[in-house]
């Protein structure tokens, strides 16, 4: 009779572990998966190295006497012939250009990236449009919020906001596919500050071509 009884206590202690785990298993998927569609982006590695990369450039700048509304006065253009592209962008910006690498390995280049100045003494963070190639299998990854026009061709927007570090940042991100190729302009700013840049970024990616020549 004792036998019994403490079999019995231990197959009930063995149930309630199980369903104890499963539970704590199913919690953790869950918050994982959510985490993952909240911050759900272009998902290029490359993006998140240039982030970092932004905000170590901007502890190593000295402040600047511009405000991003005084930075709209004059803007120069930057032409692409490789990829035929080209964008109007504030002639205060530092303009930093990556070499083209092929899309056979990544899926995916980066071809320019715009920096805005520093503010005051207190930016910690330099925001910044991007522009990435992509080949169809990388554009997958990509998910569309609102349909939108980029280059006179239909594309599409994604507004998402996220945390790396001590930053709250939003992002912005903007495609089309044109031909063989897709064109992903990437604004990412302090959620702060992300209004008072998107005046600007507005006239760089209404300013933006495809099918640029000599």
């Amino acid at each position: 009779m004792y036998s019994t009884l403490k079999t019995a206590s231990i197959v009930k202690l063995v149930s309630l572990l199980c369903c104890v785990f499963t539970i704590v298993m199913f919690v953790f998927v869950s918050v994982n998966s959510f985490s993952s569609f909240i911050t759900k982006s272009s998902t290029i590695p490359y993006q998140k190295a240039l982030a970092l990369a932004a905000r170590a450039i901007a502890r190593a700048q000295a402040p600047s006497s511009l405000t991003p509304s005084s930075m709209t006065q004059n803007f120069t253009t930057y032409t692409d012939l490789a990829d035929g592209i080209s964008i109007k962008y504030p002639a205060g910006w530092e303009k930093i250009e990556y070499p083209a690498v092929p899309m056979s390995t990544t899926g995916y280049r980066v071809v320019v990236n715009f920096l805005a100045p520093i503010v005051n003494a207190s930016d910690q963070w330099r925001e910044y449009l991007m522009i990435q190639v992509l080949n169809q299998s990388t554009v997958k990854s990509l998910v569309p919020q609102v349909n939108t026009t980029l280059a006179g061709n239909p594309g599409y927007k994604l507004v998402y906001t996220n945390n790396e570090e001590s930053f709250h940042l939003k992002t912005l991100e903007v495609w089309t596919t044109i031909g063989d190729h897709t064109y992903l302009l990437i604004y990412k700013a302090e959620a702060t500050k992300y209004s008072g840049y998107l005046p600007i970024i507005q006239r760089m990616l209404d300013s933006f071509k495809v099918g640029v020549s000599p």
